[in-house]
């Protein structure tokens, strides 16, 4: 219980400070917003993702992740959940950046991240992640990156 609120006060100080410079046009939502409109808020590791071009032209990458901790919401430690986020446009074959505002994955990372239904969801559960990339954070060594809170 105290690591998890280590984490929930470490994730809330690092959504409190500035946005990237490369978001000055971006308008987060407060804090309370995120957490109140996230359906999940796990701990979890990033098992696979791969970019997918979908019926509309649009890049979506599509992550698979394994909760290792639910703070928030109905699934449990080793459920495995598919993320999506919009990832670019596509255009003669080859997937153009569309924003720096989306979260980043990499395979094997540890992540907390605060998820919310994708809209475009069909028979199967997707998720996608609450205010960007802002609803995630990396977690390095123990500690969530850029913090001293373990």
């Amino acid at each position: 219980m105290k690591r998890r609120m280590q984490l929930i006060l470490g994730f809330l100080l690092l959504l409190v400070s500035p946005v990237p410079h490369f978001a000055e046009s971006y308008e987060p939502q407060s804090i309370e917003t995120m957490i109140e409109e996230s359906e999940l808020i796990v701990i979890a590791q990033v098992e696979e993702t791969f970019v997918y071009e979908n019926e509309k032209g649009d890049g979506i990458r599509e992550t698979t992740i394994r909760i290792q901790e639910v703070i928030k919401g109905e699934k449990t430690s080793g459920d495995i959940v598919l993320v999506e986020n919009f990832e670019g446009f596509v255009s003669k074959g080859r997937i153009g950046i569309h924003s720096d505002l989306r979260p980043i994955f990499t395979l094997g990372e540890q992540t907390l991240l605060l998820l919310d239904d994708w809209p475009s969801s069909s028979a199967k559960e997707i998720y996608s992640v609450t205010g960007s990339f802002r609803g995630k954070l990396d977690i390095v060594e123990g500690r969530i990156a850029g913090t001293d809170v373990a």
